[in-house]
This record gives structure tokens, sequence and C-alpha cells, in this order.
């Protein structure tokens, strides 16, 4: 379990050790993603997930292609569930949008969220982070 005030770069060396096989599998048997694509966004989605535990379950807007991950990752529901555990946390909910209204709303938290990423990882590539691409949030 992850230590209260954890780091975010030691959850993230910590969520790396996690088996996402069955999540990634998942996605290349559902035509979602291709197997070279695979370690970039499970690299972008332990990233997100290591925001939320390094700021103790801060609210951090998704983009697309973590919310692609994330949502194979809730499918497998006692693997989340332990991982979620594990990470001591509770359960890390996710809460998606249903509107484009919605998705506008989340936009200055979507620059936060962008923010808060380049001062743990550097500036985040547009291929997975868009410069305007919130969706979901978690937290």
């Amino acid at each position: 379990m992850l230590a209260v005030g954890e780091s975010v770069q030691e959850s993230v060396r910590r969520l790396n050790s996690w088996d996402f096989s069955r999540v990634r599998d998942f996605l290349v048997n559902h035509a979602i993603y291709e197997e070279d694509e695979l370690d970039d966004i499970q690299r972008e989605y332990t990233r997100y997930l290591a925001l939320i535990v390094g700021y103790g379950g801060a609210r951090f807007i998704m983009s697309s292609a973590v919310d692609d991950f994330w949502h194979a990752h809730v499918l497998h529901t006692k693997d989340y569930q332990a991982m979620c555990h594990w990470l001591g946390r509770g359960f890390i909910h996710h809460h998606p949008t249903s509107s484009k209204a919605e998705r506008d709303a989340l936009s200055s938290e979507y620059d936060d969220t962008i923010r808060t990423y380049a001062k743990h990882f550097g500036t985040p590539g547009e291929k997975f982070w868009p410069g305007s691409g919130a969706v979901c949030l978690g937290n």
C-alpha cells in the first residue's frame, strides 16, 4: 500500500509494478489500440493515477486516450478494485461527462491538470494530452 504523502514519482514507480496485462489484452483484442501503442498509453494512465494518489485524491481531468485505458481497466472490476485498495486511496471513481457542455465546463480544470502533469513529467505529448481534450474526471 502507498504511504500517505507519497510522492507522485514514487506512485508512478509503484504503479509500474502493477500487472495491467489483462487490460492491455482487452484493448488489443477489441481493436481499441494496437500492441505497439500500449506502453505509451499505459504510461499516461499510470501517471494520471499517480497524480490522483500523490495529491490526496484531488480532482484531475483526463484526456480521451487515458479514458480509454481507464474504461478497459474498470471493466476488470476485481483487478481495478484490488489496485485501488493497494494504492491506499479507496475506490478511485470515474465520472464521465455526457454532453459537450459538461466537457466545456471542465476545460479550465483540464488546463490545471496539464500544468500539474508538466510539473512532474514535463510537457505532455499532444497525442495523449491534446490542448482541448477534457473528457472525464477521476477522484
